[in-house]
């Protein structure tokens, strides 16, 4: 079973909150980011589960910088306001979800910050000078954990996680769905904190918040340095198996080799008897005339060669064994000093106490191959790269110039055309199971959504892409339109007809109605 017990408890978020509620009330959001983890990663890291806002307060002679962190990690669930300085990412190399929210919530102002009763739920109700009672809301219980952004009329902009069961279907688009509290009884809280507060500082007030932020960064500290050193252990095992694989057909090359001189005395004795090989022969049987006991002699032939090519075959395996008895000699003991290598590097492994003494160790596989370095602004370049979901596994990157992507859900994107070269381009780079979308007997964009094998998009993506189809039309503007939809192989280009003009074969309609909200919500995440 999955261990609950180093998240935040309902008591302990509540206090913390509390806490910290005076500092974080009418500041002004001035940054969303990715919290990068201390120290920087040896190895690659998966999704990015930790974030940070920074809220500033330029009318106040209080701390003018408040860090609040908030982690989302399947096993480890906190949001706290950390009194020491936390080393977020730079822009451009955050996630996807991070980058999109602080388009959408920098510069405004938290009006209030409240904990749900008995759910470990905190909201932060937000305003500025266009949108009055948008909220983000903090889910902290478990593995289902997620942040969401909700508008004032309760529907969900932005979610790092999308989901669907029994009791709530959470999706970009939908109405925010308030969490079902199961039927059991719950245990009562605890009476206390589990947090130290021997040696805080009282600055700020903050001592709940910072002894906090120590155990949380502790916990994080030593569970990033046992999955370095299990992946480490793991990579010296792979290594371990892959040398004495190694060492076992070295062995058995040497053993043929220690044969040259059986292999040169067989052929000694064909040449001696070379009146009696014939083509066609698998073997011939001779006395041994070397030998003082001249025992007969069986050697085997190939019978596509000629009795010519039988000896010379037959030689040639000579030489070769020959030479290599040397060479092969060196490789063993070359693969026996790394294998001891090996054994000692998953002894000091096992012993390392601190995650500097597993970089140590990490750099001594690294110099072997074993292992490279992660480089998190490479990691993030290539995940900011159209994936083949996103472009169709045809379409290069010089192929799609002009044509605008933009990401409407969770790994899904909608390619839409500028004008009628690039509708016409558009209709030719995607592929036939991609959906096809246009306003219905209106000049304007083909959209396309690019689609998996198999793989057949929601409604609420269907929704969201004939808003891009609606808004790039001559109805742009129109508070309602048809829109049709359908699978890209049954649209074709008109012969002799404008570029852009097509005929669609069979298709269904979608009945748009204008959404601004979700529409800019949708353009603010332009791929262009």
């Amino acid at each position: 079973m999955r261990d609950e017990s180093k998240s935040l408890t309902q008591l302990e978020l509540v206090s913390l909150v509390n806490e910290c509620r005076s500092l974080i009330k009418g500041r002004r959001i001035l940054e969303f980011r990715d919290l990068a983890s201390e120290p920087e990663p040896l190895l690659p890291v998966g999704t990015e589960e930790k974030f940070i806002m920074l809220l500033e307060d330029s009318d106040s002679n209080m701390q003018r910088i408040v860090r609040l962190v908030v982690s989302v990690a399947s096993d480890l669930n906190y949001m706290l306001v950390s009194p020491r300085p936390q080393r977020r990412l730079k822009k451009g190399e955050g996630s996807w979800f991070a980058q999109g929210l602080h388009a959408m919530i920098a510069g405004s102002r938290v009006s209030k910050i409240k904990v749900e009763e008995r759910d470990r739920i905190v909201t932060l109700v937000m305003e500025n000078r266009d949108r009055l009672g948008w909220s983000m809301k903090f889910e902290l219980f478990g593995r289902r954990a997620n942040i969401l952004l909700i508008d004032e009329e309760g529907k969900i902009l932005r979610t790092l996680r999308e989901s669907r069961t029994e009791s709530r279907h959470i999706a970009e688009g939908l109405p925010y769905p308030p969490p079902v509290r199961p039927a059991a009884r719950r245990k009562p809280a605890e009476p206390s904190t589990r947090f130290n507060l021997e040696g805080t500082s009282a600055l700020q007030g903050l001592a709940l918040n910072e002894a906090a932020d120590r155990y949380f960064h502790e916990i994080e500290s030593q569970g990033q340095l046992e999955r370095t050193r299990n992946t480490l252990l793991s990579q010296c095992g792979k290594e371990t198996k892959r040398t004495r694989k190694a060492i076992v057909q070295t062995d058995e090359k040497i053993a043929r080799a220690q044969e040259a001189e059986k292999i040169k005395t067989e052929g000694d004795l064909l040449k001696a008897h070379f009146h009696l090989l014939k083509r066609g022969m698998d073997r011939i049987d001779i006395t041994n005339i070397f030998s003082p006991e001249e025992e007969s002699l069986t050697i085997a032939l190939d019978p596509r060669l000629d009795p010519s090519q039988n000896l010379e075959a037959i030689y040639k395996r000579y030489r070769k064994a020959s030479r290599s008895g040397p060479h092969l000699e060196a490789l063993r003991a070359k693969y026996e000093k790394r294998l001891d290598k090996l054994d000692q590097l998953g002894t000091n492994l096992k012993r390392a106490a601190d995650i500097k003494e597993i970089g140590l160790l990490f750099g001594e596989m690294a110099a072997e191959g074993m292992v490279k370095r992660f480089d998190r602004k490479r990691q993030s370049n290539q995940a900011r790269r159209p994936s083949k979901n996103a472009q169709g596994a045809g379409i290069k990157s010089n192929s799609t110039k002009n044509i605008r992507r933009f990401s409407i859900a969770r790994d899904q994107e909608a390619l839409v055309g500028k004008d009628g070269e690039t509708n016409h381009r558009l209709l030719h780079l995607t592929r036939g199971r991609d959906i096809w979308l246009h306003c219905h007997n209106t000049p304007g964009a083909h959209v396309v959504l690019p689609m998996d094998k198999d793989q057949n998009p929601p409604v609420d993506v269907l929704l969201s892409a004939g808003q891009l189809a609606l808004h790039f039309s001559q109805l742009r503007g129109a508070e309602q339109a048809d829109v049709i939809y359908t699978q890209r192989k049954f649209v074709r280009a008109i012969k002799g007809g404008k570029k852009g003009q097509v005929t669609v074969e069979r298709f269904k309609t979608l009945h748009i109605r204008r959404d601004p909200a979700l529409l800019e919500t949708i353009l603010d995440r332009t791929g262009d």
